[in-house]
């Protein structure tokens, strides 16, 4: 995820790739296996740090952490504490709310703005949807949300229920739901959970499928005569609509289609970030974040009771 090493195409799926194909940063990396650092460093032709002082932290414009999750905390405050101008980390910022609560305290007392890598969040196409969906519901109202997911309620859930705060610019805080089924099946930590419940007088199920050995991630939104939806990780988006009249509810049809929403998407991570340095914009997603992970975490408490009752 950081760097790459050992997969076979470490400049297009890592976050070290995508910060040398800019083109415009000076990197350097750290790892706590020195011969990973190493490897990065080789594979990139940059720099690899042997100690992370704090007085080094310090020159540093940006950091990013790619971290195993119960270590993101320790490195933020760090980096929160060094003064860096925009930390990137990893999701989900953390996965026990002790270590939410230090992180927001943490925050609040630093000046770093904080993006957390929900990427669909920074891809012009769903910048693009957020306005549809916005120009769509003004008139009829959001009615129902489905989301179908596998692999780890905090893991891959959190992707969905993030997009959908962006898309909607609903606070996930206002969600109601109960947990209808648990398997503790990829992560013994993260159970795959399914929900049922209201979200901002919508209703809102997420369905967790355990055991499958396929990708998938998928969102619908369901409106009074329309509908967006989001399949093949998110890369398709789709919008479809009813005619309206004709003294019977008529079928949705669809009236446009995307594809290609995925392309390019720490590119575009790295443009935030760019515009963050430049003084361009001075938000960050951390808040929501932690909104989100409070949110999860209790939920996730809940469903692990279930599992185990």
């Amino acid at each position: 995820m950081g760097a790459g090493v050992g997969s076979d195409s470490p400049a297009t799926t890592s976050h070290a790739g995508a910060i040398v194909a800019e083109g415009d940063f000076a990197l350097a990396v750290y790892d706590e296996n020195p011969a990973m650092a190493e490897q990065a460093a080789k594979d990139f032709g940059v720099l690899a740090i042997g100690n992370l002082r704090q007085d080094d932290l310090a020159a540093f414009d940006v950091a990013v952490i790619c971290t195993p999750t119960d270590t993101h905390v320790p490195y933020l405050r760090k980096l929160l504490a060094a003064g860096a101008r925009v930390i990137v980390c990893e999701k989900p910022v953390c996965n026990d709310l002790r270590s939410l609560r230090t992180a927001e305290q943490t925050y609040d007392r630093g000046e770093s703005l904080v993006l957390v890598n929900y990427f669909r969040r920074f891809l012009p196409a769903y910048a693009a949807l957020q306005s549809t969906i916005a120009r769509l519901a003004s008139g009829q109202g959001v009615r129902a949300i489905a989301v179908r997911y596998q692999r780890g309620f905090l893991n891959n859930a959190s992707h969905a229920l993030d997009l959908l705060q962006f898309l909607l610019g609903w606070d996930i805080l206002a969600a109601k739901a109960s947990v209808t089924s648990c398997s503790a099946d990829e992560f013994p930590n993260d159970p795959t959970l399914s929900l049922c419940g209201v979200w901002n007088d919508a209703e809102l199920t997420v369905t967790g499928l355990p055991r499958v050995k396929f990708s998938l991630f998928e969102i619908d939104i369901f409106m009074e005569q329309s509908a967006v939806r989001i399949y093949d990780r998110g890369d398709v988006v789709e919008i479809e609509t009813a005619k309206k009249g004709g003294g019977y509810y008529s079928p949705l049809r669809t009236i446009s289609r995307r594809s290609d929403c995925l392309g390019a998407c720490l590119h575009h991570l790295y443009v935030r970030v760019r515009k963050v340095l430049q003084g361009k914009t001075a938000e960050d997603n951390f808040a929501a974040s932690l909104r989100l992970a409070q949110w999860m975490l209790h939920t996730r408490k809940r469903g692990a009771k279930a599992c185990h009752d």
